[in-house]
């Protein structure tokens, strides 16, 4: 929302009354109104974010799933915004409204463009964030007339202190929670106060899952590196 508005643009945060079907929902955590984008008809964006975790639900994945996540940075993210894109709503909005349409063709029936927006919260980004933030960027120099570099700069900084600051909150959230399981303690916030120590003391079952993903990405990159210096050497 900051960056927006500091960019020039007309933003609201989650307006309803977007889709005339459904005037209880909310499409978009922001709705920027008259932006014209390159290869998009509408001028009103519902941008909706999301940030998922990428070890979410690690205990009952498959090995298979697990190699893909540690060796494929973004796939949980651009799994979440196809997800959106192609929600319908609950069987009751369904049934109410008469139809089965995805977010994205009851907003492009309202003239909006629904563009979901994922970075996990590791710090993976997929191409479309990158898009919406160098849209975003574009706009604040052609808009405000603001050095493109340093609002870059400035922005893609405060993003990745935000996103730092909320991965480590879910993983001390993750320990305090196992570490009251293993104790038998009550789930209050005054047990979860308790584990200040998460900060350097975290229960395996939660260190192990950063590790994995370290360990299959190097193995990875290791083997895409001697992949092509293989090829290289066949080139001559």
């Amino acid at each position: 929302m900051k960056m927006c508005l500091a960019a020039g643009l007309t933003v609201q945060r989650e307006p309803t009354h977007l889709l005339p079907a459904e005037p209880g929902i909310r499409p978009g955590d922001l709705y920027i109104s008259d932006w014209t984008l390159e290869g998009v008809l509408q001028v009103n964006h519902a941008i909706d974010f999301t940030a998922p975790s990428v070890d979410g639900g690690w205990s009952i994945l498959t090995p298979a799933e697990k190699s893909l996540r540690a060796t494929r940075p973004g796939v949980a993210a651009q799994r979440r915004e196809e997800f959106k894109r192609s929600h319908p709503g609950t069987a009751e909005a369904q049934e109410i409204r008469g139809d089965n349409l995805s977010m994205t063709e009851r907003c492009r029936q309202q003239r909006i463009h629904f563009w979901p927006v994922a970075i996990e919260v590791d710090g993976a980004i997929t191409p479309s964030f990158l898009r919406f933030f160098k849209n975003v960027c574009n706009a604040a120099k052609n808009l405000t007339g603001q050095n493109l570099s340093s609002f870059k700069h400035y922005w893609s900084k405060r993003i990745a202190c935000e996103i730092h600051q909320f991965n480590a909150k879910l993983c001390l959230q993750r320990a305090a929670s196992l570490r009251r399981s293993l104790r038998r303690l009550p789930a209050t916030a005054e047990s979860v106060m308790q584990f200040d120590q998460l900060q350097t003391d975290l229960p395996s079952s939660v260190s192990d899952r950063s590790e994995f993903r370290d360990r299959h990405r190097a193995i990875s990159n290791a083997s895409r590196a001697r992949s092509l210096l293989r090829t290289r050497r066949r080139l001559g």
